[in-house]
Formats: structure tokens, sequence, C-alpha cells
């Protein structure tokens, strides 16, 4: 059991720096348990079916295929594809990139796979890396570009194009603000972290009755995470329960400082049963925090849907529930932008190609040791091979 929390400590330390952004002036400190509750919203829709939203919310969504329906024509020969992780040791800055590794090998492409190791050097390094190979396309998975400007700069000079998964600052999400010196990606393709954000919110509500207490623990580290926060909030806001919005943490912080800053608030507020945490990693340290500190009534939240955290929802151990969305159709969207512009098309708006998320609980999860898509629902991989002609 030690040796297994080390092992995650340490990942969640390196997985923090790679998300890259700083916290904002008006924060309050990080890593501190607050004081103060949101404000109780002014009108409340007492009629809003909650069990039927959070329904909704673990089925699929879209219920069907709603990605691009004009062919790309022809899919040039020979590129050269540089897939660049933010941390090769976590499970969500890779699943992308495997798919499009199987994508590259049936199209007979050629990939490089590049392990940026969970800091910013070691990403502009392997980004520089992919520039001296020669790559055609390099896609960066789950790193802000403010904090990889060396290794942009360096493919902008080399004429390489450089795209993005997993970062939420292409639409349907907003885009990242950018001083106008610094370079960003291409496109990008992520789910919509706003609805998603909705989504676990209506799952949480309908599950407390709508009443109670939730604590958000929230990072303001990635532009996903960012975007999410508003869906989440704008959906508790209508519900009857009372939100703290206020407990901030860093990367830093991830570990015992977060631990203690958690079962301390817990502790202070003995009437909070809902703790909803910004990434699975996270969620996991507080799960075993909670367990060491005997907190097992709580009911723990968060986003990603990793197999670590799935295991937990399955064992009924404190985490209950994950907003997971699809990483292997979002391998697909990303080829699919690529194979666009190299054939002069425009890039399907959003660019995100309605990539498919869910709700997961005990009800609904994956077979062990899989992670969740939505090809039980429809077979999208189809829908992209016959556009690719």
């Amino acid at each position: 059991m030690k040796k297994a929390m080390r092992i995650i400590l340490c990942l969640l330390i390196i997985v923090s720096m790679a998300a890259g952004c700083g916290k904002t002036g008006s924060e309050p400190p990080a890593g501190t348990a607050p004081t103060d509750t949101a404000p109780a919203s002014e009108s409340k829709d007492h009629d809003i079916d909650w069990t039927a939203k959070a329904s909704v919310a673990m089925g699929v969504t879209p219920t069907g295929y709603q990605g691009p329906a004009e062919a790309t024509g022809a899919v040039p020969a020979g590129q050269k594809i540089a897939l660049v992780s933010a941390n090769a040791a976590l499970q969500g800055c890779v699943a992308p990139l495997y798919t499009m590794q199987d994508i590259c090998d049936r199209l007979g492409w050629t990939y490089q796979f590049y392990d940026g190791a969970g800091n910013s050097a070691q990403q502009n390094e392997m980004i520089m890396n992919a520039v001296s190979w020669g790559a055609d396309m390099i896609c960066v998975c789950s790193v802000d570009p403010v904090t990889i400007q060396q290794g942009l700069q360096e493919a902008a000079d080399a004429g390489i194009m450089v795209t993005t998964c997993s970062t939420g600052i292409f639409s349907p999400n907003p885009p990242e603000e950018l001083e106008a010196s610094q370079l960003s990606y291409a496109y990008g393709c992520s789910p919509d972290y706003a609805a998603s954000g909705r989504a676990i919110a209506d799952w949480i509500v309908a599950d407390a009755g709508n009443q109670g207490e939730i604590v958000i623990v929230d990072a303001d580290e990635a532009p996903s995470c960012r975007a999410l926060r508003v869906g989440l909030l704008e959906e508790l806001a209508l519900s009857d329960m009372e939100v703290d919005d206020s407990f901030w943490f860093t990367g830093s912080q991830v570990g015992d400082t977060l631990i203690r800053n958690v079962v301390s608030y817990l502790t202070n507020h003995p009437a909070c049963k809902y703790v909803f945490v910004a990434y699975d990693p996270a969620a996991a340290v507080i799960v075993e925090g909670l367990n060491q500190a005997g907190m097992n009534d709580v009911k723990v939240i968060s986003v990603l849907g990793i197999q670590q955290n799935i295991e937990y929802i399955r064992e009924g151990n404190v985490q209950v529930a994950t907003a997971a969305y699809d990483n292997n159709y979002m391998g697909y969207a990303v080829i699919d932008q690529y194979i666009r512009h190299l054939n002069g098309l425009d890039y399907f708006e959003p660019f995100g190609e309605n990539l498919p998320y869910t709700v997961l609980d005990s009800s609904n999860l994956p077979d062990q040791g899989s992670d969740w898509n939505a090809l039980s629902y429809f077979d999208y991989e189809s829908e992209f091979w016959a556009l690719w002609k």
C-alpha cells in the first residue's frame, strides 16, 4: 500500500507540472481549506427532473455519430507523424496517441513516439527531437502551449505543423488567451469540457437527492479544468445543494498536503459528503487519504475515467463516479482533421468533431482493464474509414 501510494504521489506531481498555467491573482492560496461557500442561486427551478438528467448523462453524448460527413478524398501517402505525450506514465496522456499509432499503421504512415516525462523542459526537447526526425506533423497530448514555446518555435521555423489533443483550447471549448508573441497549435481535438461538467453535476445532484453539501476541490492548472468548471458550477447553481467552490490546489500540493487539507475541511464540515476533484489522479490520492483517515462515508467524484479510478468505483471504494470521454475517438478526430488539411479542405467544426462523453458509476462501467469508449453505442471507426478515400 505504501509503495503504491508513493508511486501515485510521484506521478501526480509530474502530471501537474505538465498542466502548465499558473493561478490567477484573485484566487485563495493554493492548497488551503476554504471557509466561505458560493452564494446560493437567486432562483431555483424546483421542477427539474434530476434523475432523468442523470440518466441521460450516464448514456452517451452524442447518442450517435455526429462527426464529419464530407469525404476527405484520397489519403496522402508517406506521412511522418510525431506523437508527443505530456507524460507516458499516465494513461490519459497516451490513450489518444496509441489510437493514432494504430491508424498510422493501417494508412502506411510512419510514426515516432516521444515521452514528455511530465516536465516542460523534456516536452520542449521532445518536440525539437521530432523536428530533427523530419516529422510532417507533431501531435502533442495534454500540454498547454504556453509551456512549450521553444519547441513550437523550432517547429514553426522548420515549417512543421503542431497539433494537440486533450488540451481544451479549440472548439467546442473557449480559446486560450495568449500574448501576441506566443505560439499555439494549428488545431486541437478535445471533448466539450463544459458540457461534461454539466453532465457530472446532473449525476451528483440526482445521487444526493438535490440536497446536502458539496466541496469543489479544483485546480486552475490547465484550460480543460477551467472549461469544465464553468459547466459544473452553472449546473450545480440550479440545484438546492450547498456548493463550496473556493477550495483550490496546485500540483505541488498533490499528496500529503492535499490530503491534509481535504481531511481538515471534511472534519470542519461534517455535513459535507460530496467531494468533486478536478481530475482522476488527484482523486486517487484523496481516496487513499480518506481511507487512512477513516472517512469512507464521503463520496468522491472526478474526471477522466482512467482505469485506476474506475476500479475504485467498481469496488465501492470512496470514489463513486467519474466523467469519462472517448480517447479512441479523439485519436480518429486528430487524424481526420489532418487529412482534411493535407487535401486543402476546411477543418470540421467543432474541432473536437463532437467527441462522445459520458458519466460512469457502478452501474455502467466498462469491462475490467478496459477504457470506456462509445463503440458499443455506434461504430464511429467505420464512419471515419469510409470518409478517408
